[in-house]
């Protein structure tokens, strides 16, 4: 079974600028008005002049929404270890 985390997760998509950070696609999060309701168990996020916002995690990041991409990727890095975005670092894969 994977680790759930981001870099096993349907929902998350890594950026082209640094492939450990990425962007999740899951609908509970959703960008809303300062004051709008945030969906039950989701994530509601704006920004302070109603343009648009977004928010990135790290691959190693996991959440309750997380679900397997059932042999899309290898299998998960068990032992991913935090990351500086300046310098990649990850423990080597077994």
């Amino acid at each position: 079974m994977s680790t759930p985390v981001c870099l096993t997760c349907t929902h998350w998509r890594s950026c082209s600028h640094n492939p450990h950070t990425g962007h999740c696609e899951n609908p509970v999060f959703k960008y809303t008005g300062h004051g709008d309701p945030v969906p039950v168990a989701g994530l509601g996020y704006w920004d302070s002049e109603g343009y648009s916002a977004g928010f990135r995690t790290h691959e190693a990041f996991g959440c309750i929404h997380w679900t397997n991409k059932e042999n899309q990727y290898p299998p998960a890095r068990n032992n991913i270890q935090p990351s500086n975005e300046d310098e990649p670092t990850e423990a080597p894969l077994e």
